[in-house]
């Protein structure tokens, strides 16, 4: 672990030991910790055992976001680019980052605080990475890898990855970037070269030019995303990406700029959730719901300040209880349901109503729309 913490210069602290050794689909038996620093270390894995034996190999992810801002005033930061780079800026999508990495020939998938990708009910992403994404993108991904040497980031987003984002595109994986082994970022036009050698889809790339002129492109197209989400009365777009100097920025609306960053009062319901689902795909979820609370609190403080967070516990509370509630009426719903097949939503719904209290059945109503109908 010493060589490891040398090269990234990190703290021990950062390191979080694994849940538990992660048995590989190749039977293969591996443990040791993950990286909560935020910075481009942010889920980096130090695979100190495989197979009984001690070892030390450093596996990088996806590197944390931050904003392009300097200064103290918080109320109007300075938005700072080195005006002697070039910048790419790209749609952001809003899913779940998936790391296809390899480690002794065997290429894995990672969320980002965890060393393989989860399969609770919730969120279950080793199912739809299996069942619901194309068998020739996964293969691709994998000789992709072990061909370059590089972690794979992917975005898994779609209709059933609810997120701040609702979708009614069906589960897919879109490329973002890759990773060197030493923490450096390929470039973006790298990235385009690979994207099309082995036929990943990238976001759309919506603006491209100089550090002199990025500061205005950042500023237009915030006000452009900000006026979309307006005009349709919800969030449709969450943002987008700025690729360069080795670092990558976000770029918010400024409603979910704000609501992130500058208001003073407790955080909104969206973004708990959001921290929820998070927490979910990072620990599982029974350390949500036995240490929840807690977990959400140290996810919302990466973007929230301390204040703001300790005055939405109580809220945090609710929407954990709201979350399980919703959860154990999703897996009654799926429950009852089992393979028999309907003609359209309101026949389910029909069946249904056979199961569950007239006041549930609203709730229900939204279950079997989130997940397409289900078995329509």
């Amino acid at each position: 672990m010493q060589n490891i913490l040398l090269k990234t210069e990190t703290q021990l602290e950062s390191w979080h030991d694994f849940k538990e050794p992660i048995v590989t689909p190749e039977g293969n038996v591996f443990s040791g910790k993950v990286c909560h620093t935020n910075n481009q270390w942010y889920g980096s894995l130090a695979v100190l055992e495989y197979n009984g034996v001690p070892e030390e190999t450093l596996i990088c992810g996806m590197p944390k976001l931050r904003y392009p801002y300097i200064g103290d005033n918080k109320d109007n930061p300075e938005i700072y680019f080195d005006p002697n780079r070039k910048y790419i800026i790209n749609l952001k999508l809003d899913g779940t980052n998936i790391c296809f990495y390899e480690l002794h020939g065997e290429v894995l998938p990672k969320t980002r605080l965890n060393p393989t990708v989860g399969d609770s009910k919730f969120g279950n992403f080793k199912y739809i990475l299996e069942k619901q994404i194309d068998k020739d993108l996964i293969n691709a991904i994998r000789q992709a890898v072990r061909e370059t040497g590089l972690s794979l980031c992917f975005e898994l987003w779609g209709q059933g990855n609810l997120h701040t984002v609702h979708y009614e595109t069906p589960m897919t994986l879109t490329f973002i970037l890759a990773v060197k082994q030493n923490g450096n970022l390929l470039r973006h036009r790298d990235c385009e070269e690979l994207a099309r050698k082995w036929g990943f889809q990238m976001p759309s790339v919506i603006w491209a030019g100089g550090g002199k002129d990025i500061v205005d492109a950042y500023i237009d197209i915030r006000k452009q995303f900000q006026l979309q989400n307006e005009q349709a009365r919800e969030f449709i777009v969450e943002g987008g990406v700025v690729h360069g100097c080795n670092t990558l920025y976000k770029l918010k609306p400024q409603a979910i700029e704000e609501l992130h960053r500058l208001a003073m009062t407790k955080i909104g319901d969206i973004f708990i959730d959001q921290a929820i689902y998070k927490v979910l795909e990072n620990y599982g979820e029974a350390l949500l719901y036995q240490k929840g609370t807690e977990l959400v609190i140290d996810t919302l403080s990466e973007d929230f300040p301390e204040d703001r967070v300790l005055k939405s516990i109580k809220a945090i509370d609710h929407r954990i209880t709201n979350f399980r509630y919703y959860q154990d009426l999703r897996n009654r719903v799926k429950e009852n349901l089992g393979d028999r097949e309907f003609q359209d939503i309101p026949s389910t719904l029909k069946y249904l109503s056979n199961f569950f209290e007239k006041s549930q059945m609203r709730h229900v109503y939204q279950i079997v729309k989130e997940e397409g109908g289900i078995n329509c």
